[in-house]
């Protein structure tokens, strides 16, 4: 008799990912392509854009300020739902309620509209910019991370997240 181990285990998944045009999330988006095991990526994007052309790929427009609404009906079925979503340098010259909206509402709403849809599981990683304009030292940054690590709460959107 022949058990598969966990590492030899194969299940076919579909994702839904929000960041596709970002640095990080078209990386992601690559490897989801180029994984057999992916079947299909739903991504979610304000406009359509030629450059994600791939028979893998549906791309979903959405208005963002109605993005749980917009998205709930494509995210029926997805497996996994993923987040590359920030504004990164550019959150020096926003308002903070428009990086608010950036970094926590949208990606909120994605991470609702993939729960109600059946995904389970969510990888989020948005840009936050605690310090506004500056970079914190290495020494904070692994602080964070160390403490982050020792922390699981459950977020607004029904998912139990580990930072």
């Amino acid at each position: 008799m022949h058990f598969e181990s966990a590492a030899e285990a194969k299940v076919e998944y579909t994702a839904m990912l929000l960041g596709a045009t970002g640095n990080v999330g078209g990386q992601i988006l690559h490897l989801l392509v180029q994984s057999p095991l992916c079947k299909k990526v739903t991504v979610v994007t304000r406009r359509h854009v030629a450059e994600l052309a791939n028979p893998k790929v549906q791309q979903v427009v959405v208005n963002m300020d109605k993005l749980e609404e917009e998205l709930a009906p494509h995210a029926k079925g997805v497996n996994i739902a993923l987040v590359a979503f920030g504004v990164g340098k550019g959150s020096a010259k926003m308002a903070d309620e428009d990086v608010r909206k950036i970094e926590i509402t949208y990606p909120t709403a994605f991470a609702s509209a993939a729960k109600a849809g059946g995904a389970l599981v969510l990888a989020m990683m948005t840009g936050s910019a605690p310090t506004r304009g500056r970079q914190p030292s290495t020494s904070a940054t692994w602080a964070t991370r160390r403490r982050s690590r020792r922390r699981s709460r459950s977020t607004s959107s029904g998912f139990t997240a580990r930072a």
